[in-house]
């Protein structure tokens, strides 16, 4: 059925399904962000869904505005207490840069920046060892499906782009 998330065991067993909200619609949720307890779920729209990791129910659910249009990838930079620093990338660009206060419903924008020569930014993961953020870029647009490794102003790193 349209709208499930399955969840199956390391060893491929299935578990059960959960239902997403009506308005994770066309390709439901994406792109999780995680906290080390939650999901954090972009959709086709601005919402952003806080997803309990044990039981997969939505405790929290908040918008980023002045922002994305959508949240297609979502990462976590930074967790402290219940205050969380994000990063939300669209089908296109720029990459915004949020903070969130668990419990509210909206975050805050912070900032926002482009990979020079990119259309479309999907998926996104912040790497606190390098303090750099890993983002790819969809196939059908120019570039071709690269693995960009760029710091917190997106500039690139050395060697980056990766053709994977």
């Amino acid at each position: 059925t349209d709208n499930q998330i399955y969840l199956y065991t390391a060893a491929g067993t299935y578990l059960s399904t959960v239902a997403q909200p009506a308005v994770a619609d066309g390709w439901g949720w994406r792109d999780p962000g995680y906290d080390g307890g939650h999901f954090l779920y972009g959709g086709r729209v601005t919402n952003v869904w806080y997803v309990n990791e044990a039981t997969f129910a939505v405790d929290y659910t908040f918008t980023v505005p002045a922002g994305p249009a959508l949240n297609r990838g979502v990462t976590v930079v930074n967790k402290v207490g219940n205050v969380i620093e994000g990063k939300s990338s669209t089908f296109g660009t720029p990459i915004y840069s949020w903070t969130w206060t668990i419990g509210n419903a909206t975050a805050t924008v912070s900032t926002s920046c482009s990979i020079a020569g990119t259309t479309a930014v999907y998926g996104l993961a912040w790497d606190s060892g390098r303090n750099s953020l890993w983002a790819t870029t969809a196939p059908g647009t120019a570039p071709l499906g690269l693995l960009f490794e760029v710091d917190a102003t997106c500039a690139p790193r050395p060697g980056s782009p990766l053709d994977h």
